[in-house]
């Protein structure tokens, strides 16, 4: 899911810079790795999708047993 996140909740210190890897907790306190995409005047274009998405993955297999 691509996020735009409010900037003004973002410590006024923190220098954020596209490619730059952030965690952010969801609504479970669970922590959730998102990385930067863009910084703009009022909001921060957050990537929080798995970072294999948008990857051809192959893999190899061995079938054990057909049930």
């Amino acid at each position: 899911a691509i996020i735009d996140f409010p900037k003004a909740s973002v410590p006024e210190d923190m220098k954020l810079e596209p490619g730059m890897p952030l965690t952010l907790s969801n609504q479970a306190g669970q922590p959730v790795p998102v990385v930067v995409v863009e910084v703009k005047d009022d909001v921060i274009v957050l990537d929080a999708n798995h970072f294999l998405a948008g990857q051809e993955l192959v893999f190899d297999i061995e079938l054990v047993e057909i049930a």
